[in-house]
């Protein structure tokens, strides 16, 4: 008697508003959540998932998705949100373009000095700070900047050359007192 075949692991899908999402792979663990490749069902176009638990005493990604819906001035350098949802007790979920590396694996990963050409620098150097100053047109501050909160664009989507900035949910208004000196 022949032994029974092992089942097939079961896909793991996100059902959003717009679209459902089979999550193909791991991207990036950090403290808050997850980040995953997903496919969308429809049309085969890829994004990523950001997960986060629901017992998260103050989301992240609720805060990155009210500063994202808050901007008035947007910015080309900003990752945008395709959509957003809960699956019920389980986590909550944005749903964003793929974009390529980040910044820091770029340079540790990539290339093997750890350093970028003075051309590329300059060109990567005007595009963070450029979307920091967007950032701060729109009456933010990120407290949170870091080479992984950068991603450049991806090839397949002929934007290899820009700089997109992540990772808003550390994002806060100044107060009103914000920039006084105290004694």
């Amino acid at each position: 008697m022949a032994a029974a075949a092992a089942a097939a692991p079961q896909k793991e899908l996100i059902r959003a508003q717009n679209g459902v999402y089979e999550v193909t792979k791991p991207l990036a663990t950090g403290t808050f959540g997850s980040i995953y490749k997903a496919k969308r069902e429809s049309d085969g176009k890829l994004f990523a998932v950001k997960c986060e638990s629901l017992n998260m005493k103050s989301s992240l990604l609720r805060q990155m998705s009210v500063v994202l819906a808050s901007i008035h001035y947007p910015s080309p350098f900003f990752a945008t949100i395709e959509e957003r949802g809960t699956v019920p007790q389980r986590f909550l979920f944005v749903v964003m373009p793929l974009y390529g590396d980040n910044l820091f694996d770029l340079m540790h990963n990539v290339n093997k000095d750890r350093k970028f050409s003075i051309a590329t620098g300059l060109h990567l150097a005007e595009q963070t700070l450029t979307a920091i100053r967007d950032l701060h047109r729109n009456g933010f501050i990120h407290r949170d900047i870091k080479p992984s909160h950068f991603c450049i664009g991806r090839e397949t989507e002929d934007q290899y050359h820009h700089v997109f900035l992540l990772d808003f949910g550390l994002c806060k208004r100044p107060s009103a007192n914000f920039g006084s000196i105290y004694p």
